[in-house]
């Protein structure tokens, strides 16, 4: 008889009863997918809503610990906990203190060269009186590779940690005046320091005597985490690279566009095992009463060279905008408090055009100048502030073309 065909598996960006949201791009080990989780948390799971998982360079690069035997220190005092994702943890507690039913998601887009996604989840923060916990994020190409842009909006608590880890170990820290390490100690403070005594099972040395399930003080996961660096002096743009693989030519580079009054913290927690490699962590933290912030990171798989020449944030009002400068032009993505991204992919060229068209018109530069404000506003659909800068910022290719009445 004839061979049975192999089944083909379809691939579904969005599965809506189980609170996913896959963004892909190109096919095999060259290929890159961001995956983030906001649905219900039901047993055996992680308080990771709005966690985010990223693949590129033929594996996954941001290193979720996993699981463990149900009952081992290591998952009930770490693995499981929010601190040990990447996401903000708010008030250095764990989500889902008060039950929560999941989030929200807010609108999906794939249309190449992007890819977008956003979700909201407040509900899992709300023993901190959280009013928004949202998370979007955005797969850009750029050549044969993408860049992901995430923003993370959070309004409530006092404190607000961005957490980050990826395979692999740090390799160079820029934009950040780092302090000494922490040698004794940790994230939760100098008298806790669990990261350095996880035992062969899973369980923490000397704790032999502590029941099945326990949670290692301070509960969320903190004590794990060790030889902190800090900083408050922090440049526009922080980045922080991840040695992955084995050529030497491969990284992830992390990009971190800080608000004021941020500070970073980078340091190093265990894996599920002893056996198992560490993570080097990079913590993005604000404080403050009353707290509101808005986080803008970029990630981006490196092969050699980064496509990624520079980037520059820019903020009104509640609109983000992220200035991305690559070898193939100057992308800009936008975002604000309402549901949706803006993404303008090598846009210095089409404002070129724009002002290419008006200058041949017969317009005053005046004339061209708020022309081009206007198609920004259609394009973009953010007001004069926002929309004002932008062009501004695209002033040099403003100036490639003559403009009469100059």
């Amino acid at each position: 008889s004839a061979p049975r065909a192999k089944p083909q598996l379809e691939q579904r960006p969005m599965l809506g009863g189980k609170g996913v949201a896959i963004l892909r791009s190109g096919k095999g080990p060259s290929g890159r997918a961001a995956l983030l989780r906001y649905g219900p948390t039901l047993n055996h799971g992680h308080l990771d809503s709005l966690g985010l998982l990223f693949y590129g360079l033929g594996r996954e690069l941001t290193y979720d610990l996993g699981y463990q035997l149900g009952s081992a220190h290591v998952q009930t005092s770490w693995a499981r906990l929010t601190a040990s994702h990447n996401l903000v943890v708010v008030n250095a507690k764990n989500q889902m203190v008060t039950p929560s039913p999941g989030g929200d998601a807010r609108f999906y887009v794939d249309a190449a060269p992007v890819r977008a996604f956003e979700a909201s989840d407040p509900s899992c923060y709300r023993s901190e009186k959280v009013s928004e916990y949202g998370r979007a994020i955005a797969l850009v190409d750029t050549g044969g590779s993408s860049y992901l842009v995430d923003i993370f909006r959070v309004t409530g608590g006092e404190k607000h940690d961005l957490m980050w880890h990826f395979s692999g170990e740090q390799s160079e820290i820029a934009g950040a005046d780092l302090g000494p390490t922490q040698d004794k100690g940790s994230l939760a403070g100098p008298d806790i320091d669990w990261g350095r005594k996880l035992g062969p099972a899973g369980d923490l040395i000397g704790c032999a005597d502590k029941p099945p399930y326990w949670n290692a003080p301070p509960g969320n996961g903190y004590g794990f985490v060790f030889n902190c660096r800090r900083s408050t002096r922090l440049s526009p743009e922080c980045r922080v690279n991840w040695k992955v693989g084995t050529t030497g030519r491969q990284d992830v580079v992390l990009r971190l566009l800080p608000e004021a009054g941020s500070e970073l913290v980078t340091a190093r927690a265990p894996g599920i095992l002893p056996e198992w490699p560490q993570a080097d962590y990079a913590i993005v933290r604000r404080q403050g009463s009353g707290l509101k912030s808005v986080f803008v990171s970029l990630v981006e798989p490196v092969d050699g060279r980064s496509a990624i020449r520079s980037v520059r944030r820019m903020d009104s009002g509640n609109a983000v905008c992220v200035e991305v400068e690559t070898a193939a032009g100057t992308d800009y993505i936008l975002s604000a408090s309402v549901p949706g991204i803006v993404a303008l992919v090598n846009f210095a060229k089409r404002l070129a055009s724009i002002f290419e068209f008006n200058a041949g018109s017969g317009q005053t530069r005046t004339e061209i100048w708020q022309a081009a404000l206007e198609a920004i506003k259609v394009l973009t659909g953010y007001g004069e502030p926002l929309a004002g800068r932008l062009l501004a910022n695209c002033a040099a290719a403003v100036r490639s073309f003559r403009l009469d009445g100059a």
